[in-house]
Parts: C-alpha cells; structure tokens; sequence
C-alpha cells in the first residue's frame, strides 16, 4: 500500500473473494492466496493499471482495494475482468475441478476515508455488501464451469457499460436488487463465459486443452476506449 486516501474523496473501489475458500483444507487456501496474488499482479499489469499505488487490504479468500484518481475507470471494469479471466483460465487448466480458483469481484465507486486500520465510509462498505449479495454467489453456483461473477454498481454501469465505453456488451448483464444488511439497491452482473476443459480426476491433469471456441472470448490486449474516463466526480 503505498497511496494514502485522503478523507471524502471519490474513488474506484472494488473487491474480490474465492468461492468455497472456507471449506478448503489448509494447503488449498494456501495455494489460492498466492494464486490470487499472482492473478491480480499479472490481471493489473496487462490491464496497464498501476497496481503498486493501490491501497490493497487482503482478507485472506481475497483483497477489498481503493484505486486511485488517475486509474481508468472503464478500463477497470472491461481490460482488467478480461485479463482476469485470462488468468483463471490458466491457473485452472490442469487443476481438477474441486482444486480449480472460482472468483466473485465487485465494482463500485463513489465516497470514502482512509484510515488507521483500513477505510470508512459508504463506498468499500457498499462494495463489500455487492461482492456478499445472494444475487451473486447465486450466479457462481448456477455457472460451475464459469471462473468469474461480476457485479458493478448501477452508476459503475450506467456510466461506462451502458454508453459502450467496453467491450463488455450491456445486454450480457443482468440487472438485480441486492438487499444485504444495510445496503438496498440495484446492480449489475456478468457472468464469464464457462470454461470447456475436461479434466482426469485422478491426476488432475487436463485431458485436452481448451478449444477454439471456448477460449474465443479470452482478452488479449488493450482495449482502446473512447473519450476521458480519467477525471472523475460525483455520481449519486
């Protein structure tokens, strides 16, 4: 963590969490908290996103980070899913599927603080209660061989998906009322594209790799955006 938030400002704030990471045994939580280091490190790197200036709070099945202002807010939610979806595809190619890393990720943005022991104020509270909602982990478990649930926040949508400033297609998305303890309102989810490899449960070697089809959608470059999503205000 190397950026220090200052109070009331406005930020991207986004969360990811494995799935089933509680019932993993030691050695394969272990093994997903590297592979999501790892994951995020090479995701944020190919997105062309500036990880280091990241404020990052780990939570042992995943991260609740704040980004600062110069980070591009559309490239946020369309280079980096991309390439981390990529980047699960690879981890989860030769594992077998009870080994394999599944991720829900939320988006949000909006007002925040930082302070002595992590942040405070609406937005990483909200951003928290849309990664935990029952409408997401509903998708992750309706879409087994999927590797990534995401859900943005309706102003995260609104602004950059909806417009076409993504890849990201709006009819893809699905519109849903999240209602978790405090938090009442709508969002948006997406679900990746499943995963089309066959695996030895023996071995847990991969028996073919993907083909072409299902691997057609994996990103593989900077997507070039439109317009100035550099400077940002307030929205709600």
């Amino acid at each position: 963590m190397t950026e220090e938030a200052p109070s009331n400002v406005r930020r991207i704030c986004l969360a990811i969490d494995a799935c089933g990471y509680s019932s993993a045994g030691d050695q394969r939580q272990v093994t997903f908290q590297k592979a999501i280091e790892s994951i995020m490190k090479a995701a944020t790197a190919n997105a062309h996103l500036d990880r280091a200036s990241w404020i990052v709070q780990h939570t042992g099945d995943g991260e609740v980070s704040v980004l600062p202002e110069h980070e591009n807010e559309a490239r946020v939610v369309d280079d980096l899913v991309r390439h981390i979806v990529t980047e699960l595809r690879r981890f989860n190619a030769d594992r077998i599927e009870s080994a394999r890393l599944r991720l829900r990720m939320s988006v949000h943005y909006g007002r925040l603080s930082r302070t002595a022991t992590g942040f405070a104020g609406p937005t990483p509270v909200q951003t928290v209660r849309l990664l935990d909602s029952a409408p997401l982990r509903t998708a992750l478990a309706d879409n087994a061989r999927s590797a990534l649930a995401l859900i943005v926040s309706e102003g995260i949508f609104l602004d950059n998906i909806a417009p076409g400033h993504t890849t990201l297609q709006p009819r893809d998305f699905r519109k849903v009322r999240v209602a978790e303890k405090e938090f009442t309102g709508h969002a948006w989810m997406w679900v990746a594209p499943a995963e089309s490899v066959d695996t030895a449960p023996e071995t847990g070697a991969a028996s073919a790799p993907p083909s072409e089809s299902s691997a057609s959608y994996v990103f593989h470059g900077p997507v070039t955006n439109s317009g100035d999503h550099t400077t940002f205000g307030p929205r709600y």
